[in-house]
């Protein structure tokens, strides 16, 4: 009789050979034969007697525009600020519709609001961020109040000791429509939903306010990639994280403390030496 299933194909190499089948050999001992025999080959059966789908093209269409226009409105809600309305957020002020804040109109981690903050750094005296041996040296003496700027989830894993947890992004709060759908949102790719923190400055004010007065605020966090330096494909360097906190901060008070970053991520203060605090999450992609 003919194997009913569908399609099986792929690059096949090195299949081990199956046990012996204690009864007389049948249609799937001979195909596991067959794939033994032939490896490094491109196999495939086209099995007979397989069901089929048998839909008009127009009625497939018509199933596909339904599925789909629920999809493109969602997003039409979310991205047209319409979303963030219904929760109460200035989208069309000085926040975003997920609640972040804006530069000059712009979405800080669009090419233009990238842009607009490097230059506003760049104007304070940043460029080339420390690195992790003069951290340690700042830190050692004395000299610096680190701000971690990661979730505090990451923060409570591992951090550098004597670091201040201030999260830029923090886990997304509440259960409105807008924020259920940017919960499934982040969910669709495997990550954990995150919004801006909307009380960022006021917990920068309490942790760190006073302990800056004579230290450098050094913001930290885990982006190995973060840069002001200017490249052909970025002329205005990459955004992170602690390149927006100092920026939001400077923005907002801030602009006359003696601020810096630490270039390269968390993980290059515990590799110059630094002392940490539980364990440091690898980098995802570092150079």
């Amino acid at each position: 009789a003919a194997a009913r299933s569908a399609v099986l194909g792929g690059l096949v190499g090195g299949v081990a050979r199956a046990p012996a089948a204690a009864a007389e050999p049948g249609p799937a001992h001979h195909a596991l034969a067959a794939l033994h025999d032939a490896p490094l080959a491109k196999i495939g059966f086209v099995v007979e007697d397989a069901p089929k789908l048998d839909i008009p093209d127009d009625v497939l269409r018509n199933y596909i525009l339904a599925a789909a226009l629920p999809l493109f409105g969602l997003f039409f809600w979310i991205y047209s600020g319409a979303a963030a309305g219904s929760d109460g957020l200035d989208a069309d002020g000085d926040f975003g519709p997920s609640g972040i804040y804006k530069v000059e109109g712009n979405i800080p981690t669009t090419p233009e609001g990238w842009r607009l903050q490097a230059e506003a750094l760049k104007a304070r005296g940043f460029d080339e961020g420390l690195t992790g041996a003069e951290l340690v040296k700042l830190s050692e003496e004395g000299k610096a109040v680190i701000v971690d700027v990661r979730g505090s989830d990451k923060f409570a894993r591992g951090s550098i000791k004597g670091a201040v947890n201030v999260q830029l992004f923090r886990r997304i709060e509440g259960w409105t429509v807008y924020k259920a759908v940017r919960r499934f949102q982040f969910a669709l790719f495997g990550q954990v939903g995150t919004e801006f923190n909307p009380d960022f400055l006021a917990e920068f004010r309490a942790k760190v306010g006073a302990a800056a007065a004579g230290k450098r605020v050094v913001f930290v966090d885990d982006n190995t990639l973060g840069t002001l330096q200017s490249t052909i494909a970025f002329p205005h360097g990459k955004c992170c994280h602690a390149l927006m906190a100092a920026y939001y901060t400077g923005a907002n008070g801030y602009g006359d403390v003696d601020m810096q970053f630490l270039e390269g991520g968390v993980i290059l203060y515990q590799e110059a030496g630094g002392e940490v605090v539980g364990t440091l999450e690898p980098p995802f992609m570092r150079v």
